[in-house]
């Protein structure tokens, strides 16, 4: 009895979402319920920043999924990701650590070469490795597995596309 009403819970967090999230954007409802059933496996990764010798959490998902892109050095994109901050904002708002504006991110993936595509289903096979966009977030997904430092897709489903090579 217990496991339905857990079921049940998550049905109703899933129809607020719909309710929420489908007036500001191209979903319909049927796409919604789509990309409910898609799967995709969490992996806990901090992209290399404990490695790198950084403990504390911070919001630097645009630096961890960089770091997970080009291979997993941290210090690397941490470095990178401020250089173009520092190239591409008059007033510093961004920083590599404690998290990089929207426009400055989309910015700093043009100049990786990455092309966007956007999109609000979540794509069903994941090869090449890709930078999902969300809601306020990104993270580094590769072979139907999200890499990351929590599990978003517990939290808000919902994407505006991805990052792809």
């Amino acid at each position: 009895m217990g496991n339905q009403w857990i079921v049940f819970d998550e049905y109703c967090l899933y129809l607020v979402e719909l309710v929420l999230f489908s007036f500001d954007s191209f979903t319909t409802s049927q796409q919604c319920f789509q990309m409910k059933k898609q799967k995709l496996t969490f992996k806990y990764h901090d992209g290399g920043r404990s490695a790198a010798g950084y403990e504390l959490y911070t919001k630097d998902c645009v630096t961890r999924a960089i770091s997970l892109l080009l291979g997993g050095d941290y210090l690397n994109a941490y470095e990178y990701v401020n250089k173009i901050i520092d190239k591409v904002e008059e007033k510093k708002v961004s920083h590599a650590a404690i998290g990089v504006a929207n426009e400055t991110a989309k910015k700093i993936f043009a100049e990786l070469g990455l092309k966007w595509i956007r999109t609000n289903k979540i794509p069903k096979r994941i090869k090449k490795p890709i930078i999902l966009n969300m809601v306020n977030h990104v993270c580094f997904a590769k072979n139907g597995e999200v890499f990351d430092t929590h599990d978003y897709f517990k939290i808000n489903r919902r994407i505006y596309g991805y990052w792809t090579i």
